[in-house]
This record gives C-alpha cells, structure tokens and sequence, in this order.
C-alpha cells in the first residue's frame, strides 16, 4: 500500500501476540522478516493514513481475511489478497475497480460508501465478488435503476444492500421493486427489507406452493 508521510497508527487483531512473540524470542529473524509477517496477519485497519493505492504487495497478505482503509484517499479497487473476506473503503475516491481474470470467490463483505462508484463499476463488483453477502454501495453515483438492479439481484448470497444516497434511490416504489426483484433480502438500507406480516406471508405462500407440487 502506498501512503504519504505522516504518523500512521496500524490496528490490527493480531498486533498483540505479535508484540507477546517478539518480546519472547526478541529480533529474531525468523520472525522479524517480510515473509513471516505477512503470512501472520488476518485483520488490518488502518483508517484516516492518507493510502493512495492499494499496490502489488498486498497480494502478499496471502492469510489476511479482514481489510478496512476507510477515510483514505484511494481511487482503484485491485491486488486483493485471495484470501480476504470483508473489504472496507467507505468514504475514499474509488471511481475504478480492477477487473479480474477469475471471480474472487471468498469476498462476502464489501463496504464502498461515500466514494464515486458508477454504474460500470458496480456491474464489476457483481462480476468480481458473486458470493457477496454484504453490499455497501450507499452514497455514490448510481443513476441506472433498471441496469444495477438486474445486476446485484445476480448475487445469490447477498442478504444486505445499501443503496441510498444514489440517484436511483429516488426511483418511484424503488424499494418495492428492489423487494420483489430480491425475496431473499434481510437487511435493506439499514433496516428489515421485509415486515414481519410480509414475511409471514410469503411463509404461508411457499407452504401453499409445496403443497400443489
């Protein structure tokens, strides 16, 4: 990752035991080398750095599951390590997503608030990211209800959409739509997608289908 010069605080879960080995064994060099400690680290938080690119090296992150560099200035979406789980950029520059050769299959968590995501880069992300659970899009540039919406209810796993804040949240009935075109949904722009009574309902419904099959 590149940044600017400034006085950078990393948070990371496993900082601690890390602090506890070295305090051990000392500077070790089995420890104290690029390749030890970047096979180490799961989580890596480092909000509010002034990261402007997320560069080659980060692939090397081959175990690291957690990512959050919310509050920097990055513009573009790529070298994610294989492994990563949960992706947090809210409130960056992200206007391009590097488009990859192969889907990245262990992404569920993506989180783009506050950035300037298009339409284009939001079908990348399905392309990208298709067992996504969580999707985080709120306030950003989407404008083409119809073309985003054909393209996330593609994402089969995906239980959380945040959408507001976009142009096309001001569609007419647009949660409506968004509710019908994706049954599965649970969590909708921060609340239950589904009321109790509707939910009940579409019980009662798909016991009724069962029955007639």
């Amino acid at each position: 990752m590149v940044r600017t010069p400034t006085l950078t605080i990393f948070r990371s879960d496993e900082a601690l035991e890390l602090n506890q080995i070295i305090k051990k064994l000392g500077m070790n060099t089995e420890v104290c080398n690029e390749d030890f400690l970047m096979q180490f680290f799961k989580s890596y938080r480092a909000p509010n750095c002034l990261i402007s690119r997320l560069d080659c090296q980060l692939r090397k992150f081959e175990n690291l599951q957690i990512l959050n560099l919310s509050n920097n200035h990055i513009c573009k979406i790529e070298n994610l390590p294989a492994n990563l789980k949960e992706l947090s950029l809210t409130n960056n520059h992200i206007d391009d997503i590097e488009v990859l050769r192969s889907a990245h299959l262990n992404l569920i968590a993506l989180s783009l608030s506050y950035n300037q995501v298009k339409n284009c880069d939001l079908v990348t992300i399905c392309k990208n990211f298709p067992n996504l659970f969580c999707l985080d899009v709120s306030f950003n540039q989407l404008n083409d209800f119809r073309n985003c919406i054909a393209w996330v209810e593609g994402l089969e796993k995906l239980k959380m959409f945040y959408i507001q804040g976009n142009p096309i949240a001001l569609c007419n009935q647009g949660r409506e739509i968004l509710k019908q075109r994706m049954p599965e949904l649970c969590i909708l722009d921060g609340s239950p997608a589904f009321t109790e009574i509707e939910v009940n309902d579409r019980k009662k419904f798909m016991k009724k289908m069962a029955r007639l099959q």
